[in-house]
């Protein structure tokens, strides 16, 4: 009995590690622990364990958007159901599930047919806050559909989830409540539920609801004509994103000044040179000419005396000669110290700018945790992926003054592990096969290389792996000459219409098209073996 709990207690342990990696934004170790969790319950032949494991990874996709990943795991759950009749809150859980994922997905009467199946059950186990959680999704399906009886629902879910002290699920209501009059020209009732709000929510720092009240409010405010209380409001909630893009433009203005300097004391040092081979140059030719005047002299006394003189004067212009050999020294040294400070200067340059990535990135999750509109959070996740590619090339720069450049090879090693992990489980994987010499590429070219990467890979695996366990899913890179020939492939199906490489349709293959022009590259797709992209381009 002890020994059951225990191993209970681990398969638990699994599945609330994986959702605390979710919340903190570590996909990889968050499906690799909800996958365990899941492996564990099959081993012990647990259906419970089982349909939880499958409710919670399902839960997990339709947060980032892969509807299509969450409805298979949400009907496999559905299906184990055959084998255990003893489990309504499991029942009730999933029908709300995937009730979400079909309202997300557009599908609204097959959303409301599984609300009203979980109120359902909810209502004949007594399960107020599962009841709650029913009527407020039936409502934001109603209030899609424009009918008056969303807020009949709404307000049963706001009732009982306020009776029982559930107050992130009561604020969440009352900003739909908000919202619905909001969109029926309500607006005397809108800001009610606004101020009600505001109340509830102070102090607790939920950011998606403080953002959803200042933009409703602002947007009020202006429709009453009050512009001042509008403008306050509209300021609170972009202060955030105006502060980070006024950052971020006052470094680059500071890059572009240090790289001028950094140019222009090197062209001091050259002229300062020039200036000592002139000099030398004088002094030689009056070395020469003073040296023609003591032969042509007389071997007398007098050529003694003009032998003096001359070693005289070439004694002090070597003196002065000296004298401008210590100045250029002490020139040179302070322009090291100036060059290293420079150094410094762009280090921390691309240091902040890495961490303003990471910033963006952050607040595109919150946007896209926000959103329940599929095509959105699609646009949105795809959004995220590219500009956390652009953070992870400046993660990889190994040369941040005379030429910031990466290690195209690692970076690539690094990359497809990162693409690949969040979708593989511990019955398949994806076969990487990397080509790469020890080879630098400058950042201005490898940031159009590794977005063009992060394109093709991301369609490798969105569209031609189905947890296959051959799915091969290669890079290759060679330098000819000063040529980079660069391809990406995979053993798919491959594209059945060629003509949207040329003719691209997608946000995508667009962005693929764009970043080629850029580096003047020239671009291909073949299918044979593989489904491949060669693309080449001058290096320099």
């Amino acid at each position: 009995m002890i020994e059951d709990s225990i191993s209970n207690t681990r398969g638990k342990l699994f599945l609330k590690l994986g959702k605390a990696y979710s919340i903190a934004n570590r996909p990889s170790e968050a499906i690799a622990l909800l996958y365990s969790g899941l492996d564990f319950y099959k081993e012990k032949e647990d259906i419970e364990g089982q349909i939880n494991s499958l409710i919670i990874i399902g839960e997990y996709y339709r947060k980032i958007g892969r509807y299509t990943d969450a409805e298979r795991y949400l009907q496999m759950a559905n299906e184990l159901f055959d084998e255990a009749n003893s489990y309504p809150e499991l029942v009730i859980q999933l029908f709300n599930r995937i009730a979400a994922v079909e309202s997300e997905s557009g599908n609204s009467e097959f959303a409301m047919d599984y609300s009203n199946k979980a109120l359902k059950i909810s209502k004949e186990i007594n399960h107020i806050h599962f009841q709650a959680v029913s009527l407020n999704e039936m409502g934001f399906l109603l209030e899609k559909k424009l009918d008056k009886k969303a807020t009949q629902h709404y307000e049963m879910a706001k009732q009982i989830w306020k009776k029982i002290g559930y107050k992130r699920y009561y604020a969440s209501v009352l900003a739909n409540l908000s919202r619905y009059y909001y969109m029926n020209n309500n607006l005397e009732k809108s800001m009610l539920y606004l101020d009600t709000l505001e109340t509830t929510i102070k102090g607790k720092n939920w950011e998606t609801l403080e953002h959803n009240l200042y933009f409703r409010r602002a947007d009020i405010y202006r429709l009453y004509g009050d512009f001042e209380e509008a403008y306050y409001y509209q300021g609170l909630y972009f202060d955030k994103v105006f502060k980070i893009y006024m950052k971020e433009n006052d470094e680059k203005i500071q890059e572009i000044q240090s790289r001028h300097e950094i140019k222009e004391n090197e062209w001091l040092i050259e002229k300062q040179g020039k200036q000592l081979e002139i000099e030398k140059a004088k002094i030689v030719t009056k070395e020469k000419r003073e040296r023609w005047i003591i032969i042509g002299g007389s071997i007398t006394s007098l050529l003694s005396i003009m032998l003096a003189m001359a070693y005289y004067a070439l004694r002090k212009e070597r003196k002065k000669l000296d004298v401008a050999n210590m100045e250029l020294e002490a020139l040179n040294k302070q322009l090291t110290t100036t060059l290293e400070q420079k150094e410094v200067v762009v280090k921390e340059i691309y240091h902040r700018v890495k961490n303003n990535l990471n910033m963006l990135t952050g607040l595109i999750h919150l946007q896209l945790e926000g959103t329940t509109n599929r095509n959105i959070k699609e646009a949105i996740a795809d959004l995220l992926t590219r500009a956390e590619t652009i953070s992870f090339v400046h993660q990889q720069l190994t040369d941040l003054v005379e030429k910031p450049r990466i290690k195209i090879g690692d970076f690539f090693d690094k990359f497809i592990s990162n693409v690949t992990e969040p979708v593989t489980n511990s019955n398949a994987s994806v076969k990487k096969e990397i080509f790469c010499p020890e080879l630098y590429i400058p950042l201005k070219k490898a940031i159009p290389i590794v977005l063009i990467t992060n394109e093709l890979v991301t369609n490798s695996i969105k569209y031609a792996y189905h947890g296959q366990d051959d799915f091969v899913l290669g890079v290759k890179i060679e330098c000819i000459s000063d040529k980079i020939n660069f391809c990406i492939f995979d053993n798919g199906n491959g594209i059945d219409d060629i003509g949207i490489i040329d003719h691209p349709k997608t946000v995508g293959f667009k962005l693929v098209k764009l970043l080629t022009e850029q580096l003047d590259a020239e671009f291909h797709y073949s299918k044979n073996r593989f489904s491949q992209f060669d693309i080449s381009f001058k290096l320099d």
